[in-house]
């Protein structure tokens, strides 16, 4: 695995469909049940939405509160695209404000199943040994150069929001 790049990213808006499931480092993951069908779902609906910016898809997981949860591992995960303005947000969609951040940007290359394995090494091998700390923001972006096709070409990117460990 590479070292990340660390980039600065302004706020951004995302309009997409939602779910819960349980994150690909617990035992009880269901994250390749949920996720691939919740994909399928937003592509099949994209058109609905309206003042998109940009080709690239994004896939925003976030940790809801505690008590909020079902099971200890539970995450929320949303498939969707940026958008330059939201005067609607089509039916079964939601629209989640992204906040201003810095991330560590590792590029996942081969087939999506192996995503895990970049986010292990992540969160267990990079983070603890860099000079920052997960502001639980993790977004994933899917461009040209993702390919359910010919996955063993295919990259994505998956991003960890970071701050300095110290703050």
């Amino acid at each position: 695995m590479n070292e990340p790049e660390i980039i600065q990213r302004d706020a951004f808006t995302l309009v997409g469909v939602e779910a819960p499931f349980i994150g690909a480092l617990s035992p009880d993951a269901n994250n390749f049940d949920v996720i691939p069908a919740l994909w399928h779902r937003f592509i099949n609906r994209i058109t609905e939405v309206e003042n998109r910016a940009g080709d690239a898809n994004y896939g925003l997981v976030l940790t809801p509160p505690v008590g909020e949860r079902s099971h200890p591992d539970e995450l929320l995960y949303v498939a969707g695209t940026v958008v330059s303005g939201v005067s609607s947000v089509p039916e079964g969609m939601v629209r989640h404000e992204v906040p201003a951040t810095t991330y560590a940007v590792f590029t996942h290359r081969g087939p999506i199943g192996n995503l895990p394995k970049t986010v292990r090494f992540a969160m267990e091998v990079w983070l603890p040994r860099s000079e920052y700390r997960f502001n639980r923001i993790e977004v994933e972006r899917y461009d040209h150069r993702f390919s359910i096709e010919s996955p063993q070409e295919s990259e994505m990117e998956t991003w960890l929001g970071i701050v300095p460990a110290d703050s």
